[in-house]
């Protein structure tokens, strides 16, 4: 599951994919809890084989409406515009089996304040790299953060956001 605003209303949104296939998308998500959602795919879908995903903003729109998915097979796309209408337009940023098959974790922030959200990634042996103003073109410009075998290899779940005052999405959680 990730979050943003793709439903264009006033909360932030829940964009969760299922193990079935089924992606649903919870709009305005608050203290009142999550109702049914609007059903984007089927059970079944190609999206059972979405590995990862993350929301940003990838250089397309003000708000955070773009989603990231790392695929089964290693394959990276980009779906720009993301909608309570559908999935918007989809980017390839990565062939199949490429390198990214060995990522174990994926989050997206603006780190570098560029244009484009950056992506942040921790690879099966435990090292870390940024990649700088993903967008529709591609993945961006990788920057190692952490060598393999890194204290980042017991990293189990991560996410990015504005978690202090300066209200900017350049904060990391990490468990």
């Amino acid at each position: 599951m990730t979050g943003g605003d793709f439903a264009g209303g006033s909360g932030s949104d829940l964009l969760v994919v299922f193990d079935s296939g089924e992606v649903r998308l919870f709009p305005d998500v608050g203290t009142k809890g999550l109702d049914g959602g609007i059903k984007l795919a089927d059970t079944g879908s190609i999206w059972s084989h979405a590995d990862q995903i993350t929301g940003g903003s990838f250089g397309t729109a003000t708000y955070v409406s773009d989603r990231l998915v790392r695929w089964s097979d290693g394959e990276v796309t980009d779906c720009t515009a993301v909608s309570d209408k559908g999935f918007g337009t989809e980017h390839q940023l990565e062939k199949p089996k490429s390198a990214w098959k060995d990522a174990t974790l994926v989050t997206a922030g603006d780190f570098t304040g560029g244009n484009n959200w950056d992506t942040l990634v921790r690879w099966s042996d435990g090292h870390v790299s940024q990649f700088q103003d993903t967008g529709p073109g591609g993945t961006g410009t990788e920057i190692q953060m952490a060598p393999a075998g890194s204290i980042w290899s017991r990293d189990s779940v991560m996410t990015a956001g504005s978690y202090d005052s300066n209200g900017w999405p350049d904060d990391l959680l990490v468990r």
